[in-house]
């Protein structure tokens, strides 16, 4: 991974993490509220079920 353009703090906090998600981070970001299910469902077809899951 290309990182010439990150400053060197940049570069030495890369992928670490100040403090624990809190929960509701972690629930925004893992779980499906009802306004996703609603668009999944629009989208939702035997010809693309599988592309829009891994997309």
């Amino acid at each position: 991974m290309p990182v010439g353009f990150l400053t060197q703090e940049q570069r030495d906090g890369f992928g670490l993490d100040v403090e624990a998600p809190r929960r509701e981070e972690l629930e925004r970001f893992f779980h499906l509220s009802d306004e996703d299910r609603e668009v999944i469902q629009t989208l939702r077809g035997n010809h693309n079920r599988l592309g829009y899951a891994v997309r």
